[in-house]
């Protein structure tokens, strides 16, 4: 894992150490040598905004799988990305948001979209996160065929995460909204990730990819 020292970072350390089918072999902290990276099969990122494609490309060029939990990787890296993964024949994943819960919100989105004329994505999240709109608010835009530039971007204290997605007609109002109340939430898909990289050849993007037509995953 990278960015074991984080909130996510320390959690997903203890979820992992308590699965029956995965076990952490190396944490590379800021300053680290990525030598211990060469001996694993897959490799967790959960830095800050920004690094993830720079991290996944690394990752893959070293034979490592990667799971990118890091808001910031824009479109035209995750396709080089998707390339390199192709080239390299190695699985990965990078995912903005490991909340099944939220995968839910967005199925229910997407059935929902294009049935009223307006629409209107809100975000928030603490004031330390540095992407702005979130990484999260960016996939619902590019699956809902939304401008990033209109999302409502909120950043304030006691918040984990939260997304909502309000459609609205002449007389009519629709609201679905998520919201992470703990990082538990992030554990169900964050496994799942990690898990699809270590079985598939292919890169994903999104929980959508990741876990297919079902929100279930094993304990």
């Amino acid at each position: 894992m990278i960015g074991a020292g984080g909130k996510l970072g320390r959690a997903a350390c203890d979820w992992i150490e308590e699965s029956q089918e995965f076990q952490l072999s190396a944490t590379i902290q800021r300053g680290s040598s990525w030598s211990p990276l060469e001996r694993v099969v897959a490799c967790l990122d959960v830095t800050r905004a920004g690094l993830g494609a720079l991290h996944a490309e690394r990752l893959l060029e070293m034979g490592v799988r990667p799971v990118v939990g890091t808001s910031g990787v824009t479109p035209e890296e995750l396709q080089a990305l998707r390339d390199l993964a192709s080239l390299k024949v190695l699985g990965g994943a990078v995912v903005p948001n490991f909340s099944v819960g939220f995968l839910a919100m967005a199925r229910a989105a997407s059935a929902a979209a294009g049935l009223l004329p307006d629409a209107q994505i809100t975000e928030a999240h603490r004031p330390e996160k540095l992407d702005a709109p979130s990484g999260t608010a960016a996939k619902l835009c590019a699956t809902q065929g939304l401008h990033l530039e209109g999302v409502i971007t909120l950043r304030m204290r006691g918040v984990t995460a939260f997304h909502e997605y309000k459609l609205w007609g002449s007389d009519d109002v629709v609201t679905i909204r998520h919201e992470s109340q703990g990082l538990l939430s992030f554990r169900e898909g964050l496994l799942a990730s990690l898990r699809y990289a270590c079985q598939t050849s292919t890169l994903a993007y999104g929980l959508e990819e990741v876990m297919g037509g079902s929100c279930i995953v094993s304990p």
